[in-house]
């Protein structure tokens, strides 16, 4: 009887087991799309400032635009 209760204790912590790396994996998931989305703002962000500072230098006259 003790081995077939030692048997049923596998399962269930196998199940457990199993149940946890899905979830784990499903969170992990969700942090990378979360960091993918950071990192396509950032660069946004990163364009519209060298933009500022590109009209800043030609309002300053460092940068001649050539027509």
């Amino acid at each position: 009887e003790i081995y077939g209760i030692e048997i049923q204790n596998n399962v269930y912590n196998n199940a457990i087991d199993s149940i946890t790396y899905n979830n784990l994996q499903e969170q992990i998931k969700i942090i990378n799309d979360d960091v993918k989305n950071i990192n396509k703002a950032a660069d946004t962000l990163l364009e519209i400032v060298n933009g500022i500072l590109d009209i800043s230098k030609i309002e300053a006259g460092k940068i001649e635009i050539i027509i």
